[in-house]
């Protein structure tokens, strides 16, 4: 990837998904998730929700907060890698560090993925975090 212009603007997401060792995918945030990213000349801002996420009836965010991803911070274009410096974030373990992801545009097509991880909802899976988001007009 050349530089940060290439990436620059708003960009919504048409799907995110977990891709596990074994083949099998499934939908991180539902067949039909929301989200935008927004990069700018040094700073990126990203949500995520679930399409269908339950309205808050009894006074708990947990199901809100299970069902949403988002962060910010400066970032940098490193060869085909995106490297953000998080200063805000919806998990606080995130803030302060460095998160890297793979990335690629292909037209008006940009796609972000995570290293090889532990699924942390399902214990002893290790998957790739695959998002897809098209670039808005």
């Amino acid at each position: 990837m050349q530089a940060n212009k290439e990436v620059l603007g708003g960009w919504t997401l048409v799907a995110a998904k977990m891709q596990f060792e074994d083949g099998a995918a499934i939908d991180m945030h539902g067949p039909d998730p929301l989200g935008s990213v927004v990069f700018a000349d040094k700073r990126m801002t990203a949500i995520i929700t679930r399409r269908s996420r339950p309205a808050r009836t009894d006074g708990s965010l947990g199901d809100l907060f299970n069902t949403m991803l988002a962060y910010s911070g400066t970032y940098s274009i490193e060869g085909n890698e995106l490297v953000t410096a998080v200063d805000v974030a919806w998990v606080p373990e995130w803030v302060g560090t460095t998160q890297r992801r793979g990335i690629e545009i292909a037209g008006d097509t940009l796609s972000i993925h995570t290293a090889r991880q532990p699924n942390p909802m399902q214990q002893g899976k290790i998957m790739t975090g695959v998002l897809t988001w098209q670039r808005d007009r």
